[in-house]
């Protein structure tokens, strides 16, 4: 075996030799070299602070105009609050609606005791009527 070997030796080489120059090809046109990778890389690394730059400037954009939007609706917010409170003060409290209902209590009363007078007034009322009306079918006649 050996002797093989030592026959075929230089033969061999050549052929290692040769397929490590196809993997050392292949291997050169499939991955960039050293000097390409930090220059791809060092632009990639531009392109992404340039964009995380944008992104932050749009951001901050976005909160200010948020934050505009927020104080617009804060102050709508307070002046409803504010004519609330304003139509509040005028309903009447629990109180007040306890006197109301005292007060009409009384004048139920007080129409309840008139009911009576009216209508004795009622029927004088139609008495004088009823003799009106014969003392001019008497005087007509």
């Amino acid at each position: 075996m050996i002797e093989l070997l030592e026959k075929w030796q230089t033969l061999l080489v050549a052929i290692a030799t040769a397929a490590g120059v196809l993997i050392m090809a292949f291997l050169y046109m499939r991955f960039p070299s050293r000097r390409e990778f930090n220059k791809y890389k060092e632009q990639s690394q531009q392109q992404v602070s340039q964009v995380k730059t944008d992104v932050q400037e749009q951001l901050t954009a976005h909160k200010n105009e948020l934050q505009e939007q927020l104080k617009s609706v804060e102050k709508s917010v307070t002046d409803d609050v504010q004519e609330l409170e304003k139509r509040l003060d005028k309903v009447p409290t629990i109180e007040d609606l306890h006197e109301l209902e005292l007060n009409l209590e009384r004048l139920n009363t007080n129409i309840e005791s008139v009911k009576p007078g009216l209508q004795h007034v009622e029927k004088l009322t139609a008495l004088l009527m009823e003799n009106e009306l014969r003392e001019k079918r008497n005087g007509s006649n």
